[in-house]
């Protein structure tokens, strides 16, 4: 199996997700994915350890039985371009489907469990902001989110912080690539 594959699972993706920034147990796992069944998450579990995205940090003795502790490898749950560049848009488009309905999972958890009365006191954020880049300025872009969220990444759990799922995506707009192909400017009124 690809990494790809390994990776862009709608159920792997919540594993790693629940994972991320802490070590839990399969059971802790488990109890944030209610809906998965136990033999359906060790198998997944056991495929991430394999593939080398996920790591046995501690193996604890419980009634007659080890325990295994998971920890995110850093950086192993992330794809590079050259591991993505390979793909067909219909590879694309399905493994983005797959991105999106652990998106989808993660807002209606959010929902499920209260969400506040006004959007003022919601923390839950989300806006599409279309940007003109040129290629340099869009490696900037992204330098410059990794240099800021890199840090933060690190940060431990404590009854200070609150756990939040950020997500980015970046898309060329589809409009824009069809100007572009037929030799159009940015001026509607050219």
């Amino acid at each position: 199996m690809s990494r790809v594959d390994l990776i862009l699972h709608p159920i792997r993706m919540r594993i790693l997700i629940a994972a991320a920034g802490r070590q839990m147990t399969a059971q802790q796992i488990g109890s944030l994915m209610p809906d998965v069944a136990q033999t359906t998450l060790y198998r997944h579990l056991n495929a991430l350890v394999e593939g080398g995205v996920l790591s046995v940090v501690a193996e604890n003795p419980v009634r007659g039985t080890v325990e295994k502790v998971y920890a995110l490898i850093e950086s192993a749950g992330r794809l590079s371009a050259e591991e993505v560049a390979h793909l067909s848009g219909d590879d694309q488009l399905r493994y983005f489907m797959i991105f999106l309905s652990t998106l989808l999972h993660d807002f209606s958890a959010y929902v499920d469990a209260g969400v506040p009365d006004t959007a003022a006191s919601s923390n839950a954020l989300y806006s599409k902001v279309p940007l003109y880049l040129t290629d340099a300025e869009l490696q900037q872009l992204v330098q410059q989110s990794g240099a800021l969220l890199h840090p933060l990444a690190g940060n431990s759990a404590d009854p200070q912080r609150k756990r939040y799922i950020i997500a980015s995506m970046i898309i060329p707009d589809a409009e824009d690539q069809t100007e572009n192909r037929k030799g159009n400017t940015n001026d509607p009124l050219s």
